[in-house]
């Protein structure tokens, strides 16, 4: 599992300079090794790392305290971004 992780960061990192250029390019996820397009979020743990925006909700409602929300708050994004057009 660990090094598909790497690989997929490796590969990710190969292809950063495309990602940038193109906002809609899949960019793979430091935090949770999933893939995603929708804009980063930056790590509220290392502030030169971007991460996926449900990680980035992840850390602030950790700081915050509120953890215990992050579902509600998850399954809000999923909807708001489906009534978008976005994929859920």
């Amino acid at each position: 599992m660990k090094n598909q992780i790497i690989k997929k960061m490796m590969a990710a990192t190969a292809a950063d300079g495309v990602a940038r250029m193109s906002a809609k390019a899949p960019r793979l996820c430091p935090s949770c090794g999933s893939f995603y397009t929708d804009p980063p979020a930056v790590s509220r743990k290392n502030k030169n790392i971007d991460i996926c925006p449900e990680c980035g909700m992840r850390e602030a409602l950790e700081e915050a305290g509120m953890e215990h929300l992050f579902g509600e708050t998850l399954a809000a994004y999923r909807a708001a971004r489906a009534a978008a057009g976005g994929k859920p």
